[in-house]
């Protein structure tokens, strides 16, 4: 009785075409916001930040006055690398003060990271995930700005799904008889319910230990978030590339700056990671006065703590309500589990829209 139950649900489910919510996502302008952030490039950089903190502070398309065409993107990583840390503080020097006062045009990247009108989802998800970008500009031709997309977009159309059709149940783990009956996007979310499911393992460092080590951690593992362990043993914050960018001197070769990330398929070269902004062989306790301070003096992100089988729609409403940058730090009781960013949700983003391609063909 209950199978039988169970199969009638199905079709009810499926005449209700829950499970082709992603499959008519065909191309970027079906995420993208049609409100473009720009700025001119005669605004000056202290101009744009003013007292904002920096971490709310995404990417910006820079654009000429007199045209108003983007000739270029000023990035969210370009902006912290850039921000002034000892500012009004007794630590301040004159180089904070000269680069609140550079115009937004001696900043900016390019070319501008765009893409037409018809890349799919999958093609933009994929160049979040290889680069630094945190936004994609679409065109409509050689002029025309449609809107923008960025990884924000990717969770706030999983918590579409999940508000519209995927109701919150028991959870329940697939079995192999249950393979045959299910759409093969529900059954990625059925294997995909909680923290748990989705967060990354965290790499461990004492809060004592430098910002050099903690870059040699993070190339080491290839990650961008790092635990810090307190004195009593605790897990309870993290330093990220984010804060190792806002800790450092603004540069003073500002076009020398490895902030470009290349386009997908676009001039061959490799995509910059985030890794590649803090490269190890360039730096040393030496090159920068934040590498020999301890990460506890270093870290600012923001981490809210969650259990491993808090549910996938409740990791995305505190990502999307969150700045930019916010680490979910699961933990089980005072044990550590791993981490969960806007990354994870991209990644689980990445699979869905692969297996929406395996579909079609």
């Amino acid at each position: 009785m209950v199978a039988q139950q169970r199969v009638v649900d199905l079709f009810q489910q499926l005449a209700r075409n829950e499970f082709g919510f992603f499959s008519r996502l065909e191309s970027v302008t079906d995420l993208m916001d049609p409100q473009v952030p720009t700025a001119s490039c005669d605004t000056s950089f202290g101009h744009l930040v003013g007292r904002k903190d920096v971490r709310s502070i995404g990417s910006v398309g820079v654009i000429d006055p007199d045209d108003r065409q983007l000739i270029g993107v000023l990035s969210r990583s370009t902006i912290q690398r850039c921000f002034p840390r000892f500012l009004n503080t007794l630590a301040e020097k004159d180089d904070d003060v000269r680069i609140l006062a550079t115009k937004l045009t001696a900043l900016v990247s390019r070319p501008v990271p765009n893409v037409p009108s018809t890349t799919t989802p999958l093609e933009a998800v994929e160049f979040f995930l290889n680069g630094t970008g945190d936004c994609l500009f679409v065109y409509d031709d050689a002029k025309t700005v449609l809107g923008v997309v960025k990884p924000i977009d990717f969770l706030k159309t999983m918590m579409a799904y999940y508000q519209l059709y995927n109701q919150i149940k028991p959870l329940q783990r697939l079995r192999l008889i249950d393979l045959d009956a299910l759409q093969i996007d529900e059954i990625f979310f059925r294997g995909a319910q909680t923290a748990r499911d989705i967060m990354q393992p965290l790499v461990i460092l004492d809060d004592s230990q430098t910002g050099l080590d903690a870059v040699k951690a993070m190339h080491e593992h290839e990650t961008t978030v790092i635990g810090l362990r307190d004195q009593d043993g605790n897990v309870d914050t993290v330093l990220t590339t984010d804060d190792l960018l806002i800790s450092m001197q603004a540069p003073e070769g500002i076009r020398e700056m490895a902030h470009i990330a290349s386009l997908p398929d676009a001039s061959g070269g490799k995509p910059v990671s985030q890794l590649d902004l803090l490269p190890l062989n360039e730096i040393s306790e030496s090159s920068d006065p934040a590498f020999e301070e301890p990460l506890h003096a270093l870290a600012g992100t923001n981490v809210t703590l969650i259990e491993p089988t808090t549910r996938i729609q409740e990791v995305l409403s505190q990502l999307i309500d969150a700045e930019e940058g916010h680490v979910l730090l699961v933990k089980n009781g005072t044990a550590t589990e791993g981490t969960v960013t806007v990354r994870e949700i991209l990644r689980v983003n990445k699979m869905l829209f692969r297996i929406r391609a395996w579909g079609d063909h």
